[in-house]
This record gives structure tokens, C-alpha cells and sequence, in this order.
């Protein structure tokens, strides 16, 4: 395997074992790359210290922030590492601004985002997803929830919708070198935890990387699913029927998916029926239960999770898919978290300019964290649309942007009451600090990943990148403080994306590594963290050429146009009425306040936690089903044609067309107001209602539409012959009877009216004998009243029975639960019982291994002390030795006087030759003598 990851091309091999179609490249995961990865020497990812806190102030008139202090005791901050907390920290780090945000660039060249800014990677309606997609949740629901991707299936079949301008003033702002956006009151940042509370993305399990595996894998089962090649296998035969290089997503959409298309576009209304892509039809859907769910995921990664240019399927994803088809957990929030960094990094450096990039990258997820950290910017929908189990992106499905000005979006982006830092938090009562071995459960180590700094690995459509994850530098999205941080920032913009298969596995390997031993700490869900002041004073001083300029002289610069001033309206006839109102009133800003969005907004600003409470409460009551929830975004129904030439919508539509005319047919049949029912229709009628209903509307109010319609009916009853006094007062009585019970809305109500309205039924009872006509009607009305009363006494009197009804249902329940308890804490005891004596069967062994470990420890003993005693008398000896050596060195004659003694040796040896010599010629001489 190459640097890339690369090893050879290979063709797909058909059901034979022949080779057929293109090539592809093959690859290995990267777990195959043989390199130690040293554990990084920290102990904690935490620290605290007593420090001034501080905050950058708004100007909204000058649009400019200023740096304050909180003047007071210091307070014990608890910041992510590694940050200075020094005091002057801001000086010792210092003020480089390596690689600002495009902000800087476009006021330093005058230049403003020109032509359209070129979006590419937002989720839009396409026919047929919608269908397939409810199809998918509702046949493999189980294996999605294994998988834990239930949530993140579920919202990618709606369609997204973003603003220009809240874009433009968006990616002004983001910091590719440290991938945050550089906001008014400091650093934020897209986390990991994010992409999971939004998108409904695992961030454990097996790491997400792309690649082919080579033909000789892919045939053993044990390695590879079988369904790998089964979609590569069709994949060839789409690109043959074709006669092209690629499959594109509504090829792939109208090859697997056989049923009805419903919807055909994305609003309200009909059209017609979208042309058959009768091309996808030739080919036979042969393919196994497994491989049907695969294909999905492969489209749901390739369009939605990760899209990239080209709209089209990516064999590459088939082997993460066909994972998950099997109920695996696959950690893709960090790879889609890098995804989104590298796009938007891309966009905002681009060297032709702003707004020319040809970035693609999932920006639906980008739309679901501004609609949660800035609640101004988007409208939502309430969570009980939806399922518990739906991920919070599922908000802004369908929803459009607020339209505004790129200067009122500069304005939020800047501002600090327009944002709220901890949308979501972990569910943690008290903050605790917890150590990284294996007794950590996975929801706190999945925790940790998401607090410390890492890089994340990418590896898409064959292309290899690093992206940096500071979290150190937005600490206050997850509770802690923000101090100034002290990353050294040497990861640059070139080198992230020439990178090796080396350099990921080691970043891959060092983001989800488990047991460190490492400390970390878990900040309450309701911790709002602070600024330290010099935080806040370097922050100023790092930002201070782009955000130290008012938001009109950024526009100006930029534009060329001088900001048009906002129309002030003088209200004067208000003024003279009231003394304390205001000379001058914005209406646009009296229409922000007073708006229903922006006190909802508001309210769930102040209560951060109350959508999780109410989330937490419908936990496991799925009780809306995809396809009703789907129903209350807007989509266009498909008309079919009829038989006859017109047009008609699906079966579904007419048959709830049907049920609402029949509903209005019923409703006009009731034209008589006071005709008298049957004996027991009241009393029918309030017996079938429950008794704690607080909305008991009385029968009356089911016959008479309105008072107007009640007093025509009192007329038409008694005619001309009520002229007077009796005429004025029956009218008036029954008229405000009828009021009353009308506007009863509880038993409570009606009981307050019953003393008043006895008193008037004796003197209308005293008036039927003086009447002559109507008077059979007028003791229907006063029977009716009674009857109505009997059966509001009777529903009174049973309240306190159902009440303690409700008590002893609650009782039998808690009871229930005992016994649960009594048999589940009954199993434990037997199980506890076996496990002890499972134990005591085995002290024997335990009782031998001591005794094995004592011996052993004697000899290990025995063995040190030896080794001991041999080391003291090596030092011994080792001394006396250099006491020798230096008495030696001491009496060592010079290297000169050596030389000497040499030579007058080798002269005393050349004389004692000589001398023989002279002895030897000395010989013949004495012999001759």
C-alpha cells in the first residue's frame, strides 16, 4: 500500500468469477498499517485557578465590542487545556494572527462576495427519497436503532433551506487555521458532540474510512460481507446499462427503489407525475434483504452524510454500509466534523476569491447548529412533531431562513444576547471528575472525545486529510471557562491536506484511544462558563481589524454604498396618552420583541434544559410514525392521470378529501335550533363524556351556533303573544342560561350556576300555566336544564370515586412494581448465591496460586538478596581497585624518561654484543698460544 492508501486497480468480478466493467482502486483499512502509536504523556485535560473574569461588550449603536472587567473577588475557573491562565496570559501568547478570517482580506482589498455565493452539499427534495427512505425506517427499524443511525436516516429525507446573507456573514467569520468561528464574545466551534445532538451521528465505534477491498478479500466471508460485492457488482451493470463511468443518485434511487412515488416536489399542492426512469427498470432488483438496506446506507452516505460534487454514488462507502446493514456502530461524527472543517476552510480560502469556491460538504448540519447556538436566525418546528428518538436537525426541516439584511446577520454574529452557548448538554446533576480505564462507561469516554484536542482523520473519495479539533478553544459550549489558549497552531492549511495513510491511522488511532489513565472533568449540565479578563483583553487584541470596526463601516468598505438609515416612526397620539411611552419608537424593533418566535426564543434562552426535560419525558414514545411525521412538512402530491383525461391526486388525498365532506354534510344537516330530542339524548350525550374532562361543553351549545341564533329561536317559539314583562324577562332568563352553560368550561362552572339558575326555573315554572303558546316548548327547555344538572350532580358526585379509582390503579401499579423489583432482586440473589459458590468451588485454585506466588516470592526474595550481596562486594572490590590505579598513576615514571631508559638499554645490549664480539676474536689467539 502506497502513501495514498493504493495498492492496484481491479475489475468486479460477476457471479462466475470473470472480470467485468471498469477498473477500480483497491485498498486496505487503515488498521493494516503496522506503526506504534506512543501514549501521550498528560494527566489531566483539566485545570483550575482563582482569575479575573472579564466579557466583550456590544455597542449596538457603533456595532463596534469593547473589553470590560468584572470588578469583584476573583473566581475559581475551570478551563479545558491548554490555556494560559496566567496573569498577562495575553502577553506571554500574544497577539499573532497567522491566518485571519476572509473578513480581513475582503476589507484590506475592498472587495465584496460579487456574483452568487456557489453552494453545493445542502440536502434538496428529490422524488422518490422521501418514499424509500420511510420504506427503509419502517422494515429495518431495529437494525438502524443497533446501528444507532435511526435518528440520522430519519431527517435526511427532508429537504433544507439557508439564507444567503446569513451565510455570507457566516463564513466572514470562520478561522480556517483553528476551524472556529471567531464571534464577538470569543471563539465557537462545530464540536463532535454537536454533530450528534443535531445530526443524530455516532462518535464511537468502528472509525469511518472509504476504500475498495481487493478482489481476493472480497471473497472470504469472514473478512468482507457478502454484500459488497453484490452492490459492486450491479454498480458495473448501472455504468454498462448507462454507457457511463459513475452511478448518480437518482439512477441509483430508481433502480432500487420499486414502490409508488407520492410526493414530487417540496411545497403545498399537486403536480404531475415526474417522468419514469424507465432505464433502471430493465435491470432485475436481484439482490438479498441485507443488500437492499446497504444500498440505502450507500446512498445515505455518498448524498446526505457526505456528499460530494458530481451527485453521485461513491462505491468506495459500500463496505462502512454494509457494516451498519448489519447493526454495527460505525463512528462517522468525526469524519463528517473534518468534512465540514475542510469545506469550510476550502470556501473561505479559495485564490480566486470569495465566493468562487466549488466546495461540497454536508451543510444541513451547519444550518442545524445556527439554528441551535443563534435561535434568531431560523424559525422551528416543536419537538412534538416528531419522535423522541429524531435528532434536533429535524427543527429546521423545511423551514427557510429569516430573510434579513447581511448587516443585521453581521450584527447577530457579533453579538452576544443573540446566541446561546449550551443549547444541549450532557446529563450530568453535579460536576465530577472521572479517570479514562476501563470501569468508564461509553456515554462519559464519548464525552471525553468530544473535550480533548485531536486531529481528525479524513479518508473520502479516495483523498486523505487532517483536520484540527480544538474544543479547548470554545470550552464554554461544553461548561468550562474560556482562558486564552495556548495551542502552538504549527498545523497549517497545506499540510492537512498532503498527508499519508501513516498520518491517519496515528491521528485515527489517538482520537478514540480508551484506558489513558488520563483525568477529566464533567462540568453540571446547567455550568454556564465565564471569560477570564484576559481572555477577553487578547481576544480584542487578536480580532481587533476586523471585529474593532462598526458593522456600518464594514458595510461601507465593502459595498461601496453608504448603510441606509432605518425609517423612526413618531407615534404621537400614544404619546398623549400615556406619559411614560417613549418620543420615538423603531417598529422593527418593537415587531423583534413582541413577535411570537422571538418570545419563544427567549424563553428557551432563559431555559436552556427545558427541551431536554421534554424530550427525556417522551423517551421510548415513538409514537408518531415516519410517515405521519413526514406529513407535517409541506410536500407536493403527484397527480396521476385519470382514465378519462383528468387529474386526480394519490388514493391517500382523496380519501381524506372524501372524509371532510362528509364531516361538512353532517355539520349543515343540524338546521333545527331548538327542536327537542329524545328523552335520553342529554342524558346519552353527557354519560359518554369523561367525567374529568375540563372541556364539557354543554349539549345546547351542539344545537345553537350562536346567542343571536338562540334569541331568533326564543321569538320563533312564543311569537307575538309574549309582548310584555313576560315576554322581555323569559327572553332574557333563557338567553342567559344559555350563556352560562355555553361558556361553562368545566362541571365546576356549571355546578357555581345551579343555585342561580333554580331560583329562575321556579318563576318559569309559575309562568307555563299563563302561557298559551310555547309553552309546551318552554318546559322542554326547563326539563332539558334539569336533566343537565342530574347529570352534572351524578358526574360530581363520581369524581372522588374515579378519584380514588385512580389512586388504587396507581396503588396496583406501585404494587406491580414491587413485585418486579421483589422477582428481579430475587434472581439477583440466586444469581449472587451461585456466583458465591462458584467462588468458594474455586478457592482451592486461588489457595494453590497463592502458595505458587509465596514461593515464587521467597525465591524472588532469596534471589534479590544475592544479587545484592554480589553487587555490594563488586563495589567493594571495585574500590580497592581504584585506590590501586591511582597509587600506580602516582609512582608511573613520564613517557620522556621511558624513551631514556630504551636507549641506554638498547646501548648496554649493543656493548654486551660488542664485547662478545671482541671476546670471540680473543679465541683463535689463546689457542696458538
Amino acid at each position: 500500500m502506497d502513501a495514498n492508501g493504493q495498492l492496484y486497480v481491479q475489475r468486479v468480478l460477476d457471479k462466475k468469477g470473470l472480470p467485468i466493467g471498469q477498473e477500480y482502486d483497491r485498498s486496505m483499512p487503515l488498521k493494516s498499517v503496522q506503526i506504534d502509536v506512543p501514549l501521550e504523556n498528560r494527566v489531566t485535560w483539566f485545570t483550575t485557578e482563582n482569575v479575573n473574569s472579564g466579557y466583550c461588550e456590544f455597542i449596538p449603536d457603533d456595532g463596534i465590542l469593547k473589553v470590560c472587567r468584572v470588578h469583584g473577588p476573583k473566581f475559581e475557573a475551570c478551563t479545558l487545556m491548554e490555556v494560559n491562565n496566567n496573569a498577562d496570559g495575553d502577553i506571554e501568547v500574544g497577539h499573532r494572527n497567522d491566518f485571519p478570517p476572509i473578513l480581513c482580506k475582503m476589507l484590506k482589498n475592498k472587495t465584496d462576495w460579487g456574483g452568487e455565493l456557489s453552494i453545493r452539499g445542502l440536502a434538496e427534495f428529490r422524488p422518490g427519497i422521501l418514499e424509500w427512505t420511510e420504506a427503509i425506517l419502517q422494515d429495518f427499524k431495529e437494525v438502524l436503532f443497533r446501528a444507532e443511525i435511526y435518528g440520522a436516516v430519519a431527517v435526511s429525507r427532508y429537504p433544507y433551506m439557508y439564507s444567503l446573507n446569513v451565510w455570507k456573514a457566516f463564513l466572514e467569520l470562520w478561522g480556517p487555521l483553528t476551524n472556529t468561528l471567531h464571534q464577538g464574545n470569543g471563539e465557537m466551534g462545530i464540536s463532535l458532540y454537536d454533530l450528534k445532538i443535531i445530526g443524530g451521528l455516532p462518535i464511537l465505534g468502528i472509525p469511518y474510512e472509504e476504500f475498495i477491498p481487493p478482489n481476493q478479500d472480497l471473497q472470504r466471508e469472514e473478512m468482507y460481507p457478502s454484500t459488497i460485492r453484490e452492490l459492486l457488482l450491479i454498480y458495473s451493470q448501472l455504468c454498462s446499462l448507462y454507457d457511463q463511468k459513475c452511478v448518480f443518485w437518482d439512477q441509483w434511487v430508481a433502480h432500487f427503489f420499486r414502490g409508488k412515488i407520492i410526493y414530487g416536489s417540496f411545497g403545498e399542492g399537486n403536480i404531475l407525475k415526474p417522468r419514469e426512469n424507465l432505464m433502471a427498470r430493465k435491470l432485475n432488483l436481484e439482490i438479498s434483504t441485507e443488500g437492499k438496506l446497504t444500498a440505502f446506507l450507500a446512498f445515505f452516505l455518498s448524498k446526505f452524510a457526505l456528499p460530494s460534487r458530481g451527485s453521485r454514488i461513491r462505491p468506495e462507502t459500500f463496505y462502512m454500509a454494509s457494516l451498519m446493514a448489519r447493526g454495527v456502530k460505525v463512528s462517522i461524527a468525526p469524519a463528517v466534523l473534518g468534512y465540514i472543517y475542510h469545506g469550510l476552510g476550502e470556501t473561505v480560502t479559495c485564490p480566486r476569491g470569495p465566493g468562487t469556491s466549488l466546495a461540497c460538504f454536508p451543510i444541513h448540519y451547519v444550518v442545524g447548529w445556527m439554528g441551535e447556538y443563534f435561535p434568531c436566525l431560523y424559525r422551528c418546528h416543536n419537538d412534538i412533531e416528531f419522535p423522541a428518538s429524531y435528532p434536533h436537525l429535524t427543527r429546521y426541516a423545511g423551514i427557510a431562513a429569516n430573510d434579513m439584511g447581511i448587516s443585521k446577520a453581521r450584527v447577530i454574529f457579533r453579538s452576544d444576547t443573540s446566541m446561546r452557548y449550551r443549547p444541549s448538554a450532557f446529563d450530568e446533576q453535579d460536576g465530577l471528575t472521572f479517570m479514562d480505564d476501563e470501569k468508564l462507561s461509553d456515554d462519559r469516554f464519548e464525552i471525553l472525545v468530544c473535550m480533548r484536542t485531536s486531529k481528525l482523520p479524513i479518508r473520502v473519495d479516495n483523498k486523505l486529510w487532517l483536520e484540527p479539533y480544538y474544543p479547548n478553544r470554545f470550552a464554554r459550549q461544553f461548561g468550562f471557562d474560556q482562558s486564552v489558549p495556548s495551542d502552538k497552531l504549527s498545523f497549517g492549511i497545506a499540510k492537512r491536506s498532503h498527508c499519508n495513510v501513516e498520518d491517519l491511522f496515528i491521528a485515527q488511532t489517538s482520537l478514540l484511544r480508551r484506558n489513558t489513565s488520563v483525568l477529566f472533568y464533567i462540568p453540571r449540565s446547567t455550568r454556564m462558563g465565564q471569560c477570564t479578563y484576559w481572555y477577553c483583553r487578547w481576544w480584542m487584541g487578536y480580532t481587533a481589524s476586523y471585529l474593532g470596526l462598526s458593522v456600518s463601516t464594514v458595510y461601507v468598505n465593502l459595498s461601496k454604498r453608504p448603510l441606509k438609515e432605518k425609517p423612526i416612526y413618531v407615534i404621537s397620539n400614544l404619546k398623549e396618552v400615556s406619559t411614560g411611552l417613549q418620543k420615538e419608537v423603531l417598529i422593527s424593533e418593537v415587531e423583534a420583541r413582541n413577535s411570537p418566535i422571538n418570545v419563544k426564543r427567549q424563553s428557551e434562552i432563559s431555559r436552556p434544559g427545558k427541551r431536554r426535560k421534554e424530550r427525556a419525558g417522551r423517551k421510548n414514545e415513538d409514537t408518531l410514525s415516519s410517515s405521519e411525521s413526514s406529513q407535517d412538512i409541506n410536500f407536493k402530491r403527484i397527480r396521476y392521470p385519470k382514465s378519462d383525461g383528468s387529474l386526480s391526486t394519490s388514493p391517500e388525498r382523496a380519501k381524506a378529501t372524501k372524509e371532510v365532506d362528509l364531516d361538512n354534510s353532517n355539520f349543515e344537516a343540524t338546521s333545527d335550533l331548538l327542536n327537542p330530542p329524545d328523552d335520553n339524548t342529554v342524558v346519552q350525550e353527557l354519560a359518554g363524556s369523561s367525567p374529568c374532562d375540563v372541556n364539557v361543553i354543554s349539549p345546547l351549545a351542539n344545537d345553537m351556533s350562536s346567542l343571536e341564533g338562540c334569541k331568533k329561536s326564543i321569538f320563533d317559539i312564543f311569537g307575538s303573544e309574549v309582548k310584555n314583562f313576560r315576554h322581555i324577562y323569559i327572553i332574557d332568563e333563557v338567553q342567559e342560561i344559555f350563556d352560562k352553560l355555553q361558556s361553562a368550561k368545566s362541571i365546576e362552572e356549571m355546578l357555581a350556576h345551579h343555585a342561580g339558575m333554580k331560583s329562575v326555573f321556579k318563576v318559569l315554572r309559575s309562568m307555563l300555566d299563563i302561557l298559551d303558546f310555547g309553552k309546551t316548548e318552554l318546559e322542554w327547555f326547563v326539563d332539558t336544564i334539569d336533566q343537565i344538572f342530574c347529570c352534572v350532580l351524578q358526574i360530581s358526585k363520581n369524581a372522588s370515586i374515579i378519584e380514588q379509582g385512580t389512586q388504587v390503579r396507581d396503588l396496583i401499579r406501585r404494587h406491580d412494581d414491587c413485585l418486579n423489583s421483589k422477582r428481579i432482586a430475587d434472581s439477583n440473589l440466586l444469581d449472587f448465591t451461585r456466583e458465591l459458590e462458584d467462588l468458594n468451588a474455586h478457592e482451592f485454585v486461588v489457595k494453590e496460586a497463592e502458595e505458587r506466588a509465596r514461593v515464587l516470592r521467597e525465591q524472588h526474595d532469596s534471589r534479590k538478596f544475592s544479587l545484592n550481596c554480589q553487587i555490594k562486594d563488586a563495589k567493594t572490590s571495585l574500590e580497592k581497585l581504584n585506590k590501586l590505579d591511582e597509587e600506580l598513576r602516582q609512582s608511573r615514571i613520564s613517557e620522556k624518561k621511558f624513551l631514556e631508559i630504551e636507549r641506554i638499554e638498547a646501548t648496554c645490549k649493543s656493548q654486551e654484543a660488542e664485547i662478545q664480539k671482541l671476546i670471540n676474536s680473543l679465541v683463535p689467539f689463546c689457542n696458538k698460544s
